[in-house]
């Protein structure tokens, strides 16, 4: 998480989505697309986003967000606040991470 935030890192960088756990929405990142359809996503803790869990959901329980890692990180430090924005940068739809980034 350290390099990309410093902006290093591999090709994709974690793509932030609000994950339903529960029956809450959390700020979250997707790790990976598993080859079933669903995603690996990491949670990390507020405000310190360098620890937290990792659960594989169903991609109906994973929005995506069109919007910075940065933001996201952002928001999750500052203990939840910027939340309405992640809210708004909701896609409609749930396509898989493929072929659907800039959509």
């Amino acid at each position: 998480m350290t390099q990309r935030l410093a902006g290093d890192g591999e090709e994709h960088e974690w793509q932030p989505v609000l994950a339903e756990v529960e029956d809450a929405l959390v700020p979250a990142f997707i790790i990976e697309e598993l080859d079933d359809g669903r995603f690996t996503v990491f949670v990390p803790s507020v405000p310190t986003p360098l620890a937290g869990a990792v659960y594989i959901l169903r991609p109906e329980r994973v929005h995506i967000l069109e919007i910075p890692f940065t933001q996201a990180i952002s928001s999750i430090s500052r203990w939840g606040a910027g939340s309405k924005e992640l809210v708004a940068a909701m896609r409609s739809a749930n396509p898989s991470i493929h072929g659907s980034q800039g959509a």
